[in-house]
């Protein structure tokens, strides 16, 4: 649903190529490089139509064009924040979009469109180009239970885990707790849980989407004792040719996803076996056709053991900072070259790797899950995330709705720390994203209820 329309370019003009991108909030720094590798593959002048979910502060809004959709009408000075699936099956179903791309199209003779992920992007008109891994090819790897019938097949899944076809054959048929469960399109810790009881399987269901509710889920063993939530990155180049591209840290609340920090703090030999596990995975996956950026992430419990429990087969959420650390490698470029099928350059992970440390963290909204929403005091931009990356030592932070807005969800406002040491962005990450949470949110007349989970579903990094 079109909630407002703010174009301010002339779509007419014959010197400038316009593209749809969902990229938006943090990841808005990836609009500025992939506008520039655009314009030198085509020669001519490339300029993002933003798709946003909820109107963007004061600051973006004077200067970009950009088109603010939801799933529902949302009373002014409210933000509801959608995961980038749903927010990419609004866009693609939008009547004024497909005629939007339509008109585009005609006049440029493709559209091409930006997404933190390609996950349900079906745009009718053939002339739309995905920059980004195919939605055909990725499909197989979307859902849970897959990842892990994926790990399991390939003789790195250790721990134990058990399918249901649904919801109503999960409280049918699950007797075995503790367990964690999780739905088959989720992400980000939204709609999975741990499980003590018949209780928590009912209470889990009122949290669930409705495209959850019929698609399979998968309840895992437990874990009490993780020490360590590594994840990595790499890229799928060709048929068995995988690039590993960094290690690093997340940052969790309880099974949430707060964030990324680099380098990675574990050992040598688990890292090590963090590769092959990817190498297989990759090479699986590119034997089905799959080509692009894709993450898998793990869990390292006191025992040692070294626990793959997800497969993102997409850019993950430390994309941007990845991208912006890289000086010696161009990895948007590189990109490009899988989509327009062109060989890539030579470079393993030691070409990407930064000489410094950095973190990015989601600012936290001080609520607890009772409240359904909080007060923006003002919507500052201090610096921007390349400014983190060119003078290492710097931070940047973020709110990036309208000033007094009322925001149901996570991930309203970032921040982004490097140092030259890794102790240094640790500190940071411990006290500055509560720090400016309790200067920037004004929690004190929140009094409206979650009505579900998922009217606070947070997006996906």
């Amino acid at each position: 649903m079109i909630q407002k329309i703010s174009i301010l370019s002339d779509l007419n003009d014959p010197h400038t190529y316009f593209y749809l991108s969902l990229m938006n909030d943090r990841l808005d720094s990836a609009n500025e490089r992939w506008s520039a590798a655009l314009e030198r593959r085509f020669g001519r002048r490339f300029r993002p139509i933003y798709l946003r979910n909820n109107a963007p502060n004061e600051i973006f809004a004077r200067g970009h064009d950009y088109i603010v959709i939801n799933r529902q009408p949302l009373p002014d000075g409210q933000v509801r924040l959608l995961s980038h699936d749903d927010e990419n099956e609004i866009a693609s179903r939008e009547p004024f979009i497909n005629e939007l791309i339509g008109r585009l199209a005609d006049k440029q003779g493709k559209v091409f469109v930006l997404a933190l992920t390609s996950s349900s992007l079906d745009f009718p008109d053939a002339r739309v180009s995905i920059l980004g891994p195919d939605p055909a090819h990725m499909r197989p790897y979307e859902s849970k239970p897959n990842h892990l019938r994926l790990f399991r097949e390939l003789g790195i899944l250790g721990h134990e885990v058990a399918f249901y076809e649904n919801y109503d054959h999960l409280v049918r048929a699950h007797a075995n707790y503790p367990g964690f469960v999780s739905a088959s399109f989720s992400s980000s810790g939204a709609e999975s849980t741990a499980l003590h009881g018949p209780e928590d399987t009912l209470r889990f269901g009122k949290c669930l989407r409705s495209k959850n509710l019929d698609a399979e889920f998968v309840v895992s063993e437990l874990i009490p004792d993780i020490v360590h939530s590594p994840t990595i990155t790499a890229m799928v180049a060709g048929d068995g040719d995988i690039r590993i591209i960094a290690i690093l840290d997340q940052i969790l609340d309880g099974n949430s996803y707060r964030g990324n920090i680099y380098p990675g703090s574990t050992s040598h030999p688990v890292q090590g076996e963090m590769r092959r596990m990817t190498h297989l995975v990759g090479a699986h996956m590119s034997k089905a056709g799959f080509r692009g950026l894709f993450g898998m992430d793990f869990m390292l419990d006191s025992r040692g053991r070294l626990l793959p429990i997800d497969l993102n087969p997409r850019r993950q959420g430390s994309y941007i900072p990845i991208v912006l650390m890289s000086q010696k490698i161009d990895l948007v470029e590189q990109e490009c070259r899988i989509i327009f099928g062109e060989p890539l350059e030579s470079f393993s992970e030691a070409d990407i790797a930064g000489d410094f440390a950095w973190g990015m963290a989601r600012l936290p909204l001080l609520v607890s899950e009772a409240k359904a929403g909080v007060s923006l005091l003002i919507a500052p931009v201090v610096s921007s995330p390349p400014k983190v990356f060119e003078n290492i030592g710097s931070h940047h932070f973020a709110i990036y709705y309208p000033s007094g807005s009322r925001v149901f969800g996570s991930g309203a406002g970032g921040y982004f720390v490097s140092a030259h040491s890794r102790e240094i962005v640790d500190a940071a990450l411990e006290t500055e994203p509560l720090r400016l949470s309790s200067m920037l949110f004004d929690v004190s007349s929140d009094e409206a209820k979650l009505n579900t989970a998922h009217d606070a579903a947070p997006d996906v990094i």
